[in-house]
């Protein structure tokens, strides 16, 4: 495995960024100040599964975790989990078998708003974790340890978890409570301009820079990435016609993505990703959760810049909330989503961490639907570089199977290198430029997409 591929695996098992949660504003009425209702816990089972990375010294079998022989003792460590609202606090519950001698011990910790980890705190029974402050991702690990004599170890099946309400003392308001869904964290206002757009045109050359040759190298062209697979998720070649690289993510799991064998991408460099996607008609374009077809992921933690969603029945290009020094999140629909037939989906972007540099042109099935829209944060983060991730990754709590067939994969220099064929001279859609600042109703700015949520590493 590359070096490369040794920082990802580690960058999979630590910290994913925090998801912002807004719920929206609303006018001051004359009418009394009212309080937020308390909103009501969340609870779920633990995906207990080996990803490597923070795990040491344990086996999963028969559905049950334990310290690997000849070891007595070992650490289990969870997937990150975003919560549907912040919480102060975390109970937690543990089925486990213990023998005399021997303990299974549960600790949680919260994302800051800088985006990094508290440190780990006990669960125990009648006594959640508190947090100092409210988190919107949270994560637990297990500690088992078996009898000092090495006559018995500890076996444990479940992890069932509970995240209270933001515990702060309420907020009045003098307006009614907002309508808005919580399901979905959502970014800061941002406008979208309905101008007529201009083609940004692609550059000159031949400029292929890697093909992933599926239909003849099956995944030869992609690196041994195993951590990118976790749950009952799965990666597998058919055979076809055409060849193509089955990604299938079931409900309860989280991803299952691989990772072009090439190089990372750094500031000012230009390049054009394509995609030839198949989702079934029965693809859930829907989701509760986060639900992405790929990403431009940074190095190191949290979560990317640039990525490309499958929600609300459409693709939507997003990230920045994982940006240093201050979420720059945003989403901004690039066309319907497509079941049933294959899809090309063509990326360009200019890589840069300054907003007024980094650009994203989009094309689905040869037609331009994204021209020069510039991301609030750009396209890198500063200080590092990214790297190219493709398959799916999703909320664990979204309901239904995902699975998708990826028969073109390529890399370059120019639309054409990739699309084979030159870059349109029109286009179909108008571009979307986030703002910092609100979210405008006039004339010229349509309504813009605020259904975003907050994938991790």
């Amino acid at each position: 495995m590359s070096p490369r591929a040794d920082r990802r695996r580690a960058a999979v098992t630590a910290a994913a960024v925090a998801a912002l949660l807004v719920a929206g504003t609303a006018a001051a009425v004359a009418d009394p100040a009212i309080v937020v209702p308390t909103p009501p816990a969340e609870t779920w089972s633990a995906e207990l599964a080996l990803e490597g990375g923070d795990d040491a010294g344990v086996v999963l079998a028969g559905g049950e975790v334990r310290p690997a022989a000849p070891r007595t003792e070992g650490v289990l460590t969870v997937a990150p989990r975003r919560l549907l609202r912040p919480t102060t606090t975390l109970a937690g519950t543990v089925t486990a078998e213990t023998p005399p001698g021997t303990a299974v011990d549960l600790q949680a910790r919260g994302l800051d708003t800088d985006g990094g980890w508290g440190p780990w705190l006990p669960v125990r029974d009648r006594a959640p974790a508190r947090f100092a402050d409210p988190t919107a991702e949270v994560q637990v690990r297990l500690l088992l340890r078996g009898a000092p004599d090495g006559s018995a170890v500890p076996a444990a099946r479940s992890v069932w978890l509970t995240a209270g309400p933001d515990t702060r003392e309420p907020v009045p308001t003098t307006s009614p409570v907002p309508t808005i869904p919580t399901d979905r964290p959502r970014p800061a206002a941002f406008a979208a301009t309905s101008a007529a757009v201009t083609t940004t045109a692609a550059p000159s050359g031949t400029g292929l820079i890697w093909d992933g040759a599926i239909a003849t190298k099956g995944l030869g062209g992609f690196e041994d990435t195993p951590y990118n697979i976790t749950g009952s998720s799965t990666v597998k070649v058919l055979d076809g016609p055409p060849k193509t690289i089955r990604f299938t993510v079931p409900s309860g799991s989280q991803r299952a993505e691989v990772e072009p064998d090439v190089d990372e991408f750094g500031e000012g460099q230009t390049r054009f990703f394509r995609l030839t996607y198949l989702l079934p008609p029965s693809f859930p374009l829907d989701p509760s959760g986060f639900q992405l077809a790929t990403q431009w992921k940074n190095d190191g933690t949290g979560s990317p810049p640039l990525e490309l969603r499958v929600e609300d029945g459409k693709f939507r290009l997003g990230g920045g909330f994982g940006r240093p020094g201050g979420s720059r999140l945003f989403a901004t629909d690039i066309a319907p989503a497509i079941t049933g037939r294959p899809v090309d989906l063509v990326v360009g972007i200019v890589f840069s961490s300054d907003p007024a540099e980094g650009r994203v042109d989009a094309w689905v099935d040869g037609t331009q639907k994204i021209a020069g829209f510039r991301p609030p944060g750009g396209t890198l983060y500063p200080g590092k570089r990214s790297y190219w991730k493709v398959g799916l990754y999703r909320d664990t709590g979204n309901a239904g199977t995902a699975t998708a067939d990826l028969s073109v994969a390529r890399l370059g220099e120019t639309y054409s290198s990739v699309a084979g064929s030159p870059a349109p001279t029109t286009t179909s859609s108008p571009t979307a430029r986030p703002s910092s600042t609100s979210a405008t109703s006039s004339p010229t700015s349509p309504t813009p997409t605020t259904r975003v949520s907050i994938p991790g590493p």
